[in-house]
């Protein structure tokens, strides 16, 4: 899933162990610049 959001690049892979609705796996593959992704937000 590439993401752009504001001159910031992110991508992020949905893993094959994912089972719909009851388990989300994500996996960030890139993320652009030299800081760590401190937290994440995910919103139904």
């Amino acid at each position: 899933i590439p993401c752009d959001y504001a001159n910031r690049n992110l991508s992020v892979r949905v893993e094959e162990s994912s089972q719909y609705p009851h388990y989300l796996a994500v996996k960030f593959l890139f993320q652009g610049g030299q800081t760590d992704i401190m937290g994440v937000d995910i919103a139904e």
